[in-house]
C-alpha cells in the first residue's frame, strides 16, 4: 500500500544515475515520526471506563490498541461488567461492537433496554455468528470500524474462538492454544486501533486473583488490564 504522491521521494538510482520513484511501503524502516503521525492513535485518545475507582487506577481510561480481560468464575458478572463499560461508552458518544456467542441477542439486547438504552444508541453486532475464527471476527470488526467507525469490540468470550493459524501450526496444549488466540486478539486490537474487551472463564476460588484464569495464565500476560 503506497503513499500519496506527495509523499514519494525521487532519489537517484547508483548504477544508471537516472532518477527513480522510492515508494515507502507499510512494512519500510523509516522515522519513527512518520509511524506516529499515520496513525490515529495519539496519546490524548483516553476513553473512560465510567467507574472513577477504575478510572484512577489506569490513569484516566482505555486507550486504542488495548485489550481488557475481565475474568470470574461461572454466573460472577463477566457479561455483565462488559455491558456495564458498553453502556458507559455508548451514552459518551462512542460506538461499540459485540459478539455474543454464549447469550442469545435478545436476552443481550433486553438487558441493555433495562440498563437505559434505546433503539437509537449505537451498539452494533453481525447479524448472525457464523464463525468463531479470529479471522471472520477481524473482518466484521474491519466492516464495522468502516461502516460505523466503531470504537470498541467485545468479544463474549474466549473459549469460543480459535486462531486464525493453520490446523497444522495449532498447539495441541490447549493453555498454549488459548494463548494464541489471546495474542490474535491483542494483535488486532493494536492493528485496527480499537479497545477489545475480553471476557475469559476463572476457576472458582474464595479468594481470586489473577492466578486462577481458567486453563492458562499466559492470558493475563497478553492483556494491557485484567478486571478479576
Amino acid at each position: 500500500k503506497s503513499r500519496s504522491p506527495d509523499r514519494w521521494k525521487n532519489k537517484t538510482n547508483n548504477i544508471s544515475g537516472k532518477p527513480e520513484w522510492d515508494i515507502i511501503t507499510d512494512d519500510d524502516v523509516v522515522l519513527m515520526s512518520e509511524v506516529a503521525a499515520s496513525q490515529s492513535i495519539k496519546a490524548e485518545n483516553i476513553y473512560p471506563l465510567g467507574y472513577d475507582i477504575f478510572d484512577e487506577a489506569i490513569l484516566g481510561g482505555s486507550t486504542p490498541g488495548d485489550l481488557i480481560i475481565i475474568s470470574a468464575p461461572t454466573s460472577f458478572g463477566k457479561t455483565s461488567l462488559a455491558q456495564s463499560f458498553t453502556y458507559n461508552f455508548v451514552k459518551k458518544g462512542e460506538k461499540v461492537l459485540w459478539f455474543s456467542y454464549e447469550v442469545i441477542m435478545s436476552f443481550l439486547w433486553n438487558k441493555f433496554v433495562a440498563m437505559g438504552l434505546g433503539p437509537e444508541d449505537l451498539v452494533f453486532a453481525p447479524f448472525k455468528h457464523t464463525s468463531g475464527n479470529v479471522g471472520w471476527v477481524e473482518k466484521k470488526i474491519k466492516e464495522a470500524k468502516e461502516k460505523y467507525g466503531i470504537r470498541m469490540v467485545v468479544i463474549d468470550h474466549l473459549g469460543f474462538l480459535m486462531p486464525k493459524l493453520k490446523e497444522n501450526d495449532i498447539s495441541k496444549n490447549y493453555a498454549t492454544y488459548l494463548g494464541q488466540i489471546v495474542r490474535e486478539i491483542k494483535t488486532l486490537a493494536i492493528q485496527e486501533e480499537i479497545i477489545i474487551v475480553l471476557p475469559v472463564h476463572m476457576r472458582k476460588t474464595d479468594d481470586p486473583n489473577i492466578n486462577d484464569i481458567r486453563d492458562a495464565s499466559g492470558i493475563a500476560q497478553e492483556a494491557d488490564l485484567v478486571f478479576v
